[in-house]
């Protein structure tokens, strides 16, 4: 049902884990949600919500989906890219089609659906993509070569998007997430224990992984499992997207739940 007032979300990967939580929040805060993906609906639509079997790495899929989001609902103001999935390899062993799947959801994807959305965005007066990324691509933990490379890739590319759209008043950042308690968070915290992973304090180990003097130094440990993580809530990572997306931030800012904000240069 079209509402000239109504803003409109697109949310990518929304039908579980932080994306349900996102596109609840939404709703919640009188958006209209259309959610993209591959798994069955969190919720029935109605006329402030639908649900579109869309792989988003998949362009045709995406373009039609998006085009058929506008033509329900109106308009176009807000994009949170939340498609991603988790692959526990080390570059030696991990297979080429799994590091090109990693790197087609979780960062393909956000090229695509942001492609397809920006005309309507324009076409709005301006909006706000928001993208999702992770602690891991900046202080990351043994194993997870495809996915901290993609999320590093998330934001080079949300800084890249800030800048040419800055113009058209779109606003484009990244939320950088630490561990949250979902499903793909389980699925790691299982991965290292299978692979005797664990995040701990550690003597001169910090030097070896990729590391920004604006950002805390990642402190991680390679030995027998001994504690877990304590993941975060998904309401936190929700708590960034919203004001995200509504004015409260520049367009070249990055902001982390865990860690406070960071400017981008």
């Amino acid at each position: 049902m079209r509402d000239a007032k109504r803003r409109v979300a697109i949310v990518p990967g929304g039908a579980a884990g932080i994306g349900a939580a996102v596109a609840g929040a939404f709703g919640n805060a009188g958006l209209a949600v259309a959610v993209f993906d591959v798994r069955p609906p969190a919720e029935q639509d109605s006329d402030r919500r639908a649900h579109y079997t869309v792989d988003v790495s998949v362009a045709e899929e995406v373009e039609v989906a998006v085009s058929a989001v506008a033509e329900r609902f109106g308009r176009l103001d807000v994009v949170v890219n939340n498609a991603g999935i988790l692959d526990c390899h080390a570059v030696d062993d991990t297979p080429e089609e799994v590091w090109d799947r990693v790197m087609a959801v979780n960062v393909k994807s956000v090229f695509l659906v942001s492609r397809a959305a920006i005309p309507h965005l324009r076409a709005a007066g301006g909006g706000s993509i928001v993208n999702i990324s992770s602690v891991h691509a900046v202080a990351t933990v043994p194993r997870l070569a495809a996915y901290a490379a993609s999320k590093g890739a998330v934001i080079s590319l949300s800084r890249q998007m800030a800048m040419d759209y800055a113009d058209d008043g779109i606003r484009v950042n990244a939320v950088v997430v630490g561990s949250v308690d979902t499903q793909m968070g389980v699925q790691h915290g299982a991965a290292m224990a299978r692979d005797g992973v664990v995040v701990a304090p550690s003597k001169g180990q910090s030097a070896a992984l990729l590391s920004q003097p604006s950002w805390p130094k990642p402190s991680c440990s390679w030995r027998r499992p001994r504690r877990h993580l304590s993941p975060g809530r998904r309401s936190s990572s929700t708590a960034a997207c919203l004001p995200v997306c509504f004015e409260l931030c520049s367009p070249a800012h990055r902001k982390s739940p865990e860690s406070g904000d960071s400017r981008s240069p």
